[in-house]
């Protein structure tokens, strides 16, 4: 989810931008590699598409896959 906070909670329609685990060794300058740390808690190498945010309906929302600290929103910023 990129949407805020706010958003999030209140509203039955959130942002999010895909992440995918193929071709992740082609970075284009539009998309952000996330590594499947601890930290992440993601369980494999991953990118963000930054390209192709949606708005969905948060019961399209299956299961909780990982979280991005403040340095990848810097590097979301800047992509």
């Amino acid at each position: 989810m990129i949407s805020d906070n706010i958003q999030n909670e209140c509203d039955e329609w959130i942002v999010v931008i895909p992440m995918t685990t193929e071709a992740i060794e082609d970075i284009e300058p539009f998309e952000v590699f996330v590594k499947n740390t601890k930290e992440t808690g993601l369980d494999y190498p991953s990118k963000l598409q930054l390209n192709y945010p949606r708005t969905i309906d948060r019961v399209r929302l299956k299961e909780y896959l990982g979280i991005l600290n403040r340095k990848f929103i810097g590097e979301l910023k800047n992509a």
